[in-house]
């Protein structure tokens, strides 16, 4: 994720775990988006967590555990 960041323009020192947020956003060249969807039981839950639909543009990293 870091990596990915960077390239994007993020500073690697502000990218960490979402995995109590779920999403986090990066403001970056690119903007970027990391998510941990563990605790997500279903596809309709991605809407109401702001990960559906994102902004044309922008990159999504998407982290789960299976």
């Amino acid at each position: 994720m870091r990596g990915v960041a960077e390239g994007a323009g993020v500073e690697p020192s502000q990218v960490a775990s979402p995995t109590f947020a779920i999403l986090y956003p990066y403001s970056g060249r690119i903007p970027v988006y990391h998510a941990d969807l563990y605790r997500i039981n279903d596809s309709s839950e991605l809407e109401e967590i702001g990960l559906s639909p994102l902004p044309e543009g922008t990159l999504a990293l998407i982290e789960w555990p299976e």
